[in-house]
C-alpha cells in the first residue's frame, strides 16, 4: 500500500512540474503582451529566465519541446522561487 502512494506521489509531483511549465509561458507570454509596461524586478528576473530557455509564441508551433525544457529546468531548480529572490 505505502509503495503504491510512493508511486501515485511521484507522478503527482511531475505533473506539477508540467502545470507550474504551462504557467510560466502564460504569463511569460502575458508579460510580453503588455509591453511596453514594465514588471517589477522579481518579475522580470523569472520572466528573463523563461524566456532564456522558451522564446515568445509569435505564431502556431508545437509547444510540448518547450513545456518539456521548462519542467526540466523546474525540476533541476535552475528556474525557482529563489532563484529570482532580490
Amino acid at each position: 500500500m505505502a509503495m503504491a502512494a510512493a508511486w501515485k506521489l511521484r507522478r503527482v509531483v511531475r505533473n506539477v512540474r508540467y502545470v507550474l511549465a504551462i504557467e510560466l509561458m502564460c504569463a511569460a507570454q502575458g508579460l510580453d503582451c503588455r509591453a511596453p509596461l514594465k514588471p517589477g524586478r522579481r518579475v522580470a528576473r523569472a520572466h528573463a529566465d523563461v524566456r532564456r530557455l522558451v522564446p515568445p509564441l509569435e505564431r502556431d508551433r508545437v509547444l510540448s519541446p518547450d513545456i518539456e525544457r521548462l519542467a526540466l529546468a523546474i525540476q533541476s531548480g535552475e528556474i525557482s522561487s529563489s532563484s529570482s529572490a532580490n
